[in-house]
């Protein structure tokens, strides 16, 4: 009832509204000079928070410091622990104790040696100097038939082949030739590759 003492009831253009709210009656009154305010003389109650609602009383003051601790004594066997951490700036020493290298995933190099070679119809080795650990062959761009790549006996519909090349395709193979020498063979005569070999 506080508010609707601010209400002059006297002012011509005020409307009052009733409406119906619980089965009760409500009266509402705009105010016109106030942006028409609604004012009204029902009483608004309080209701009660459901059960586990967040209330000042369950809240953390401000600047609460969180502890969080260990319920056990003795973590699980393999956790991290400040014991099992290195220090910062400490090295790391791999230690190789049978002598033997460690190995890697990179071919180290000591020489390069390659060059075209004319394939026809008929197989043509392709020939290194020392002991290749990888190899290369493409086919020329300007061929016009296709090479075939593979060991000897190779043929040129695909027999003995592990691969065929259109032109301008090449292919890589990490190989030692001296215990399986590469043959290239097309089915068109006056055919150029290149070939390249890491030993």
């Amino acid at each position: 009832m506080g508010e609707i003492s601010k209400f002059d009831q006297n002012y011509e253009k005020s409307q009052q509204v009733k409406n119906v709210v619980d089965g009760k009656s409500l009266n509402l009154k705009g105010d016109p000079t106030n942006n028409n305010a609604l004012y009204t003389d029902a009483t608004v109650s309080s209701s009660s928070l459901p059960t586990g609602a967040a209330t000042s009383a369950k809240q953390l003051a401000d600047n609460h410091q969180v502890t969080v601790s260990n319920p056990t004594a003795d973590p699980e066997t393999g956790l991290a622990t400040s014991a099992k951490q290195l220090l910062d700036g400490h090295n790391v020493t791999v230690d190789n104790a049978n002598g033997s290298p460690v190995p890697t995933n990179e071919i180290q190099a000591t020489g390069i040696n390659g060059g075209d070679v004319s394939v026809g119809t008929t197989q043509v080795e392709m020939a290194f100097t020392g002991a290749t650990k990888s190899i290369m062959i493409q086919s020329k761009v300007s061929n016009t038939g296709s090479i075939w790549i593979g060991l000897i006996g190779v043929t040129n519909v695909g027999g003995n082949a592990f691969t065929q090349l259109s032109p301008g395709q090449s292919v890589s193979i990490d190989l030692n030739d001296a215990s399986a020498a590469i043959y290239a063979i097309s089915d068109v005569v006056s055919q150029t590759v290149y070939k390249a070999a890491i030993t």
